[in-house]
């Protein structure tokens, strides 16, 4: 991947962690012109995001519940800026905005359906939504290449005992994208595990997670600095997508490489 091009990058979870350093970092590394168009629900948070972007790149934000998103409006949010997609050389969706679930029930224990219909409409289902709206803004064409990077955990191809919603809702979303890549070989996906990374999503972890025996990992990585920085996930992210080192629809973890 060349980053010097005019792109059209979309940006879920884009107030805070992992997906505000994308957004920034990316910004950095595209053509002037290009457009970003970041989505979370924290209305501030888009704002400081925005304000971080280089200066040489337009930005348009939407405050919206991934939950429940109003289907009409994130439509003709996108078709509205994507008006003119010939113009850009690269098309990018970022599938960033997610969360863990109530991390102090068991696998046995969800019997609330509107929590789970919650949790996957926001994890899954609203990523699916915004995938296709993407695609129907940027159809196959010559004029430019599309990527999907999907941020996904170690949670999505192994169980871990806790986290029985976020694994699902991770491992979904990639099987999800696997059947996009052989469908549709034009465009290029890529799920992305960053590691244990220092976001708000470490804390919930530490503060959910009711037995000793399943938090005492994460006190570790906390008390021993194994977590990464944002940026330094992001900085390989970048990397790895840079040298194409990947097939269309793999997980790569940032620790393969």
């Amino acid at each position: 991947m060349e980053w010097n091009k005019k792109s059209f990058v979309i940006v879920s979870g884009a107030s805070k962690g992992i997906g505000r350093t994308i957004a920034v970092e990316f910004s950095n590394k595209v053509a002037p012109g290009s457009k970003f168009v970041l989505l979370a629900r924290s209305k501030s948070g888009l704002e400081e995001t925005k304000s971080l972007c280089c200066p040489n790149v337009l930005v348009e934000t939407l405050s919206v519940n991934l939950e429940s998103p109003d289907e009409q409006t994130l439509k003709d949010f996108l078709s509205a800026a994507a008006a003119n997609p010939e113009e850009y050389e690269r098309a990018v969706v970022v599938h960033n905005a997610g969360s863990l679930g109530n991390l102090q029930r068991t696998a046995k224990d969800f019997d609330d359906l509107d929590e789970i219909n919650k949790y996957f409409n926001l994890n899954v289902g609203s990523m699916i939504l915004l995938n296709t709206l993407f695609l129907q803004a940027f159809p196959e064409s010559d004029a430019y290449k599309r990527l999907v990077v999907n941020i996904t955990s170690l949670c999505g191809i192994k169980p871990f005992q806790g986290f029985s919603m976020y694994c699902t809702g991770k491992a979904t979303r990639e099987m999800f994208l696997k059947v996009l890549a052989l469908e549709e070989p034009t465009v290029t996906v890529l799920n992305y595990s960053p590691g244990p990374v220092l976001t708000d999503m470490a804390d919930e972890i530490l503060a959910g997670l009711q037995c000793h025996e399943l938090r005492k990992p994460f006190e570790d990585l906390r008390s021993n600095g194994q977590y990464l920085t944002t940026e330094k996930t992001v900085e390989k992210l970048m990397q790895l997508l840079e040298s194409g080192k990947f097939k269309s629809g793999d997980h790569v973890d940032v620790f393969d490489f």
